[in-house]
């Protein structure tokens, strides 16, 4: 499965969610769906239109150019005149403007390949290293049940996605090779099928590989990529929004109008936020699973003609799951994947409020009306900046780790509490006297407890993470060469 047809797939994806149809609710006719996943896509669409549409995307990032401009102006507002603060806006608008043509060209690129690697089959193509290994995980830690009379459906879909994939790859591969090839009469198709079954097939890590995940059965594998790339186009907005507000709020501790206390319960009920709806994403069940095939935008004209028919046979057609579950370590690896998404955005963000706060600190020493409280302010502001992604990422993890535990952390505080209040409840039965200093210590303390629970989960996470390092496997020729 590769990258582009991925990115079709999402882009058709959200159109199938949000296209204008006729309200068939107002009918009044029974529906299976689940009350949970109507919930989700009534969310969904909601979020769609406020921050996902094209519209919304605009109107979202001159919100946060604005807002970012009034923070980190604040202290050259202090000390400089309003004609001087009206030009340094201007210039910091500029400034926003090259920076989304730089980030665009050369800083996302780079961060994107820096976090989630470069493309696990090269100058090929297809998906990112993270991505691809995140795929061949979870695809094998989710299963779909599939009703009897829709196995045919599904064994074609997939297997039309492994023709098709093979193609796509094949067809960047001769057009790298071709003039090498025909120069020096090599026969590119013996190269090809080399390169595909001993290169290409075996990559993945020590339990499964691309060969293996390509299954005509592996129905989660196909799912899987959509899922993840439509999670994180929902959460993304959360994530440039929350890290407004943090900034908002560092500004707010430094100009002495809020305390840090609040700073930080506010962060924390913002990372809870974020965790509930990921895991909300994750966790519901799809009643109905739409079959989506790239579109002619997205293949080579020779392509799309070969497919044309088997991708028309595919057009409208969904699966009804029996039902789909997923092991427990399944939100690990998503999780583990949602962290690295989280880290390199609000990097990007924090380095875009540095570089307008450096332009508006040299305005300030330029101007020369230095006030020494507004010039100290800088530092701990840029320090604050560059901390929000840690408290994003350290939050997330952990708030995420206790919604998906919740039963046990549950558990633990309700023994916990019971076993502290209980006996003070029958003290009271028998003496007719009630000490609550008493009662609130043994809640504390059974509060306390939590954290050993929370402790255990962590520990079991990390080691989670130590022994499911991908490593590429080797190929029998790679092998035989080191042996």
């Amino acid at each position: 499965m590769k990258q582009n047809w991925v990115k079709s797939n999402t882009f058709e994806q959200t159109n199938v969610f949000f296209m204008a149809t006729l309200n068939h609710d107002e009918l009044g006719i029974y529906s299976s769906v689940p009350a949970s996943e109507r919930a989700v896509q009534r969310l969904t669409k909601v979020l769609y239109y406020l921050f996902l549409h094209p519209t919304a995307i605009i109107i979202g990032d001159i919100v946060w150019i604005l807002a970012g401009i009034a923070v980190v102006s604040w202290a050259f507002r202090q000390s400089g005149s309003i004609g001087w603060s009206l030009l340094l806006s201007v210039l910091l608008a500029g400034v926003a403007y090259g920076y989304s043509v730089m980030l665009n060209r050369y800083i996302f690129p780079w961060f994107l390949a820096l976090f989630f690697g470069k493309p696990v089959f090269g100058r090929l193509g297809g998906m990112d290293r993270l991505s691809f290994f995140t795929l061949l995980k979870t695809a094998q830690k989710m299963r779909i049940d599939i009703k009897d009379t829709d196995k045919p459906l599904t064994q074609q879909f997939c297997e039309l996605d492994n023709d098709l994939t093979e193609a796509m790859f094949k067809e960047r591969y001769f057009t790298l090779y071709a003039e090498q090839a025909q120069k020096e009469g090599i026969d590119l198709e013996a190269e090809w099928k080399n390169l595909w079954e001993n290169k290409i097939l075996p990559v993945g890590t020590d339990n499964i590989t691309f060969s293996k995940a390509r299954l005509p059965e592996n129905l989660a594998f196909r799912m899987m990529p959509l899922k993840l790339q439509f999670a994180t186009a929902l959460i993304s907005p959360f994530i440039k929004f929350f890290q407004l507000i943090g900034i908002c709020l560092l500004a707010a501790y430094l100009t002495k109008f809020l305390p840090l206390l609040s700073v930080i319960q506010v962060l924390v009920a913002l990372n809870l936020i974020l965790s509930v709806f990921w895991y909300m994403i994750y966790s519901y069940n799809m009643s109905e699973v739409q079959l989506l095939v790239p579109d002619e935008s997205v293949l080579s004209p020779g392509l799309f003609q070969q497919f044309a028919t088997r991708m028309q046979s595919m057009e409208h057609k969904s699966l009804r799951p029996i039902n789909i579950t997923v092991e427990n370590s399944f939100f690990t690896d998503i999780r583990r994947y949602q962290l690295r998404y989280i880290i390199c955005f609000t990097l990007l963000n924090s380095i875009f409020v540095l570089l307008m706060l450096l332009v508006s600190y040299l305005a300030h020493l330029t101007l020369g009306e230095i006030n020494d409280y507004a010039l100290k302010w800088y530092l701990p502001f840029a320090a604050g900046a560059l901390m929000l992604p840690v408290a994003f990422y350290i939050g997330f993890y952990f708030i995420s780790i206790i919604i998906q535990h919740f039963r046990k952390v549950l558990g633990s505080l309700l023994v916990g509490i019971t076993t502290a209040v209980l006996p003070f409840f029958i003290y009271y039965l028998i003496k007719g006297q009630f000490q609550i200093s008493e009662v609130q210590n043994g809640i504390w303390a059974a509060l306390s407890g939590i954290t050993t629970v929370l402790s255990t989960i962590v520990a079991s996470q990390f080691k989670e993470i130590l022994e499911s390092e991908p490593k590429t496997k080797k190929s029998k020729q790679e092998e035989a060469e080191e042996g």
